[in-house]
């Protein structure tokens, strides 16, 4: 049917590798024209993307707008966010849905429900998208690890004193509008006296507008080995400006953090000699007595089978004295005279 169509838009047809562009996919149907029982035709797909679908209404009413020249109610069906992951011309695949639509009925005509064989069944496609994707400059900073877009970062040291092997709460916040799901966590620069572990990571992310934005928080642990006064290094988050076309590099952090009380003494493992660590038995005792080691072994000693079998030999004895006795005395019963 000529008078429904998808159209397919994307916010730019050439960005940078990880630059956020944003598709939309809206449906165009002349006024008229009654359309019911919409859905996907066939799997859609942005092969070479990484893609955040973003929120649309369920149940849209349509909005009356105008086409060269020609008016048309259009509906919202789908808005994503892309994010390139390599470089070239990469192909976003057409939107496909089918529905059942059919013109209104001219004024005047009878009204009511329309009969369901007047609906004509309909598969729709709209056109592919081509997204051109450019490397990135070189010479990026060291603290940069793929963020693409605009962003801002805040970090705090929670508490500022702390006893030796306590932990620290080192918190990064990073927020703005890019590709926040793979961004990775920002440098903390290590510290001889002071361990810094892997940080839990939470991220918030809000769909409802033309695009991707949100935080991401990084929350490290640092347990400091040894008392003294320490200014910790600055936290470093770097990022490429798509629209400044250059990096950014921001710091946040260079906190004093203050330790007192002693470390804990550390076991030590010995390679030639002792016992490992953590050995459940301790150190035998040494022996008054020398126990000879070349004796035969047991199962080789004569005296060994006689200790054995000896309690078995004598009763043996016993138990043939028994019956021996008892043979006599049945021997005797028999001739007794009465």
């Amino acid at each position: 049917m000529e008078n429904v169509t998808i159209q397919a838009t994307a916010s730019a047809d050439t960005v940078y590798q990880n630059e956020q562009v944003v598709a939309e996919y809206r449906l165009f149907f002349r006024p008229g024209i009654r359309l019911r029982r919409s859905r996907m035709a066939d799997a859609w797909d942005a092969s070479g993307f990484w893609r955040e679908e973003l929120d649309v209404d369920a149940r849209p009413s349509p909005t009356r707008t105008t086409r060269n020249g020609t008016t048309y109610e259009t509906i919202l069906l789908k808005r994503v966010a892309l994010f390139p992951t390599k470089t070239g011309r990469l192909t976003v695949a057409p939107l496909q849905i089918e529905t059942e639509a059919r013109a209104q009925p001219e004024l005047g005509q009878r009204s009511g429900p329309i009969p369901r064989s007047q609906y004509e069944s309909v598969t729709l496609a709209s056109d592919s998208l081509v997204v051109h994707a450019r490397s990135l400059p070189p010479d990026a900073p060291s603290a940069f690890d793929g963020a693409v877009g605009q962003f801002s970062m805040d970090a705090q040291v929670r508490p500022g004193s702390v006893k030796v092997g306590a932990a620290v709460d080192l918190t990064a916040r990073v927020q703005g509008t890019g590709n926040l799901a793979t961004v990775s966590p920002p440098r903390v620069a290590p510290l001889a006296e002071v361990a810094v572990y892997d940080p839990t990571i939470e991220t918030t992310i809000q769909r409802d507008g033309s695009g991707i934005r949100g935080e991401k928080t990084f929350r490290f642990a640092l347990v400091p080995q040894a008392s003294g006064q320490y200014t910790l290094p600055p936290v470093q988050f770097a990022y490429f400006d798509p629209e400044a076309g250059q990096y950014e590099v921001l710091r946040a952090g260079g906190r004093e953090l203050r330790v007192t009380g002693e470390a804990g003494p550390t076991a030590t493992s010995q390679a030639a000699s002792g016992l490992p660590i953590g050995d459940i038995a301790g150190p035998m005792q040494a022996s008054d007595a020398w126990i000879r080691t070349d004796r035969a072994p047991l199962y080789a000693q004569p005296w060994a089978y006689a200790a054995l079998l000896g309690p078995l030999v004598a009763q043996l004895l016993q138990g043939g004295q028994e019956l021996a006795q008892i043979a006599r005395r049945g021997l005797w019963g028999s001739h007794r005279v009465h």
